[in-house]
């Protein structure tokens, strides 16, 4: 007898795109595969997500874990943060879609990690609720929060400096670096440059800031 697959919400291939419900037409959801069952027993499932069996008397429990998990979801950031990303259920929970998007900015870094960009979840909202899984491990998308991960430390240095704060950096980096002809809509330019020679480009922008404003 072969095994049975079910699909149990239509899959999509956007990554930029969601529903208002997680059990209606979600990308990337759930693929549950049926297993024949042995005599006398019920069918067996496998959960695409940790590859685990589940009875079939599992898989109403499984459904409302489903929305309990979105619910929460819905609560903490909104439908319309929700509705700007796919989301994967894995490893029984809702995993969003994200990639890095082109700034032409750098305080852009900035505003894409505190407040998300295009109605986004924010880059540290990603974080704080799935660490680095939100990556699922690409390349690419660990070398972007690498580069980011400079500009976001660099600014919070600045603001914690002696009658310093958050705004004034972000002037003092538009002033400075994002209006000059080095950097000017050259985000990854500046990025590496914070990187290279060990952090001299860093330490560099540091010592510029004790003579602003």
């Amino acid at each position: 007898m072969p095994n049975i697959t079910i699909n149990i919400s239509a899959p999509g291939t956007a990554r930029h795109s969601s529903t208002s419900t997680p059990t209606s037409a979600v990308a990337h959801a759930d693929l549950l595969v049926l297993a024949p069952p042995a005599t006398g027993s019920e069918p067996v499932a496998l959960d695409s997500g940790t590859d685990q069996p589940m009875t079939a008397s599992a898989l109403a429990s499984h459904s409302d874990l489903h929305s309990e998990k979105w619910a929460a979801l819905l609560t903490k950031h909104g439908q319309e943060k929700l509705d700007a990303h796919e989301w994967e259920w894995r490893n029984r929970d809702w995993l969003p879609w994200y990639c890095y998007q082109p700034v032409d900015a750098i305080t852009d870094v900035w505003t894409e990690y505190v407040d998300g960009l295009n109605g986004c979840l924010s880059t540290r909202e990603l974080k704080d609720r799935w660490g680095a899984k939100w990556r699922r491990n690409e390349g690419g998308l660990k070398t972007e929060a690498a580069r980011c991960a400079k500009v976001i430390t660099l600014i919070e240095h600045l603001a914690m400096k002696l009658n310093w704060n958050t705004p004034l950096a972000l002037r003092f980096l538009v002033e400075k670096y994002e209006n000059g002809p080095a950097f000017a809509g050259k985000v990854r330019a500046f990025c590496d440059y914070l990187q290279k020679d060990g952090g001299a480009g860093f330490q560099s922008v540091l010592a510029a800031a004790a003579h602003y404003p």
